[in-house]
């Protein structure tokens, strides 16, 4: 795969201009904690799939380097929600989840081109 067009890198820049949107509205609308705590669950996220290309390349088994990324992107998303107040972690949980999504979407488009 050429680096034109990887997938990760799509999803890294539609993560870091959505994480930039959240914390603009959420300073627009008074609610600066719960922007940045959505958008560092975006940018969070959007590192599982540079994760995952390191752990094909790794001996370790797959299926339990898949269960450690998602724990400790888990474990950052409520970390990070902890420090500014334990009820925004539904906006980190989010965050992570509309990465995934993100990365599958973008991840789909790219093998309808090919």
């Amino acid at each position: 795969m050429s680096r034109i067009g990887d997938p990760l890198r799509t999803t890294l820049a539609v993560c870091a201009a959505g994480a930039a949107t959240a914390v603009a509205l959420g300073l627009a609308l008074g609610q600066w904690r719960s922007g940045l705590v959505l958008g560092i669950g975006l940018l969070a996220g959007s590192c599982n799939g540079y994760l995952a290309r390191g752990a094909l390349r790794s001996e370790l088994d797959f299926r339990v380097t898949s269960g450690v990324r998602l724990l400790a992107m888990t474990a950052v998303a409520l970390g990070v929600a902890a420090l500014f107040d334990i009820r925004l972690v539904i906006f980190a949980a989010a965050g992570l989840a509309l990465s995934q999504l993100t990365m599958a979407i973008v991840a789909g488009i790219r093998m309808i081109q090919t």
